[in-house]
């Protein structure tokens, strides 16, 4: 029987947290888990959320640390008056240094782990910096093997803008912090592109992937006559959002009513029916356009079961050539056709041609022209290449993560 191998993974968000960026590490651990490895999970408790994600390793091994947030205690406070003068009071404070005490708490348990256990990797993932602060810390203190993790940059987030000093400080704040990663790991080709010309350190390709088991490698159609449209997530206004597609509604409907009323378009995310309310109205598409706030993610994987379409939202622009969310792999998995509308020449128009799942447009005609396409072959069984598909499954880029741990630690 071979020994246990353990690691220590830094990641601020972790279930029951259910936000996006705690979904990515928690598979991660779970294949890891699953595949011979221990993972102890340092996280930071946060009780403020409606709906509870599961954990799916042993309990055991998750440290969801209890800290001084002041900003949940503001969350408490009923009168939304006083909640929100308090939070564009506290700002500038809690960005820079609240979560300094979670740092504190967080150097402390780790280093707690590595005595008791026998770690052999600390992975860290951004964001926030304080997870590669702590995990610069514990490298310097045990020299372990460390590997940091990106989703999205730090320098270069398109979605995160910086005066020039600003900028400049923080690009030599984060090259010094990098300075003693052994490797990194990132999301897509640019972006490891982008932190090869930045760090120039070992730095790999982990893509999200797919959580669940497919053994019928069509496209995954509704039978009846409607066509179904789904979002699930946030929108940015003038980055992420749904523009195209009501102008592609609206010249349906002027062009064959009889389609446009077949059409339902559901989403579902923080606010939307205030963000999206008036566009809805702009383009008079109210009939087939039906707006909801968050649901649970359990709620969304049976939506998406029902859907005919899957809509994947980006920003046209150069800046989102890496930028590659976690919904697009689970789209990847429910094989259903994916609407993207992003930059075109980026790193999901790369993945979206090699899984034949769908394409990205720019161009309003051009939606509406696919949404005809989309609707006349709903009953056509499309086979897809199974080989594609697979190599964006959860397991398979574990398997790739777990060989770059084997070759730093022979």
């Amino acid at each position: 029987m071979s020994k246990e191998k353990h690691i220590l993974i830094i990641t601020f968000a972790y279930p029951p947290n259910p936000i996006i960026g705690a979904r990515r590490i928690s598979k991660i651990s779970k294949h890891l888990f699953n595949n011979g490895w221990i993972p102890h999970i340092i996280s930071a408790k946060n009780n403020n959320h409606n709906h509870k994600a599961p954990i799916e390793i042993p309990k055991k091994y998750v440290h969801e640390l209890i800290w001084d947030d002041i900003w949940l205690k503001i969350d408490k406070i009923k009168n939304n008056f006083i909640k929100k003068i308090l939070k564009k009071i506290i700002f500038p404070y809690a960005s820079s240094r609240r979560l300094k005490k979670w740092r504190n708490v967080a150097v402390n348990k780790s280093l707690e782990i590595i005595k008791k256990h026998n770690i052999e990797i600390i992975y860290s993932t951004f964001s926030p910096k304080e997870n590669i602060i702590i995990a610069n810390i514990l490298k310097k203190k045990t020299n372990i093997i460390w590997i940091n993790e990106y989703r999205d940059l730090w320098i270069g987030n398109p979605y995160h803008k910086r005066m020039f000093i600003n900028h400049l400080i923080t690009k030599i704040q984060e090259k010094k912090l990098l300075k003693p990663v052994d490797a990194i790991v990132t999301v897509s080709e640019p972006l490891k592109q982008d932190l090869i010309k930045l760090h120039n350190k070992d730095t790999h390709v982990i893509y999200n992937g797919f959580d669940n088991v497919i053994t019928n490698f069509n496209i995954n159609n509704n039978k009846n006559d409607s066509l179904n449209i789904l979002y699930t997530g946030t929108i940015y206004n003038n980055k992420r959002d749904p523009y195209l597609l009501f102008k592609a509604l609206k010249i349906i409907k002027e062009d064959d009513v009889n389609f446009y009323k077949k059409i339902n378009v559901k989403f579902y995310g923080p606010n939307i029916p205030n963000i999206l309310g008036s566009m809805v109205k702009k383009f008079n598409v109210q009939e087939c356009v039906k707006l909801f706030d968050t649901i649970s993610h359990n709620k969304v994987i049976e939506l998406q079961k029902d859907t005919d379409v899957l809509l994947l939202l980006g920003w046209n622009n150069i800046k989102e050539k890496g930028v590659v969310t976690g919904k697009l792999f689970e789209y990847i998995g429910r094989l259903k056709v994916i609407l993207a509308i992003t930059y075109p020449d980026g790193a999901v128009a790369s993945i979206l041609d090699k899984t034949k799942l769908g394409n990205v447009w720019t161009d309003s005609n051009e939606i509406a022209t696919y949404l005809y396409k989309i609707h006349q072959n709903k009953k056509i069984k499309t086979p897809l290449n199974k080989e594609s598909i697979l190599f964006y499954s959860r397991e398979y880029q574990t398997n790739k993560l777990i060989n770059i741990f084997d070759k730093l630690n022979s």
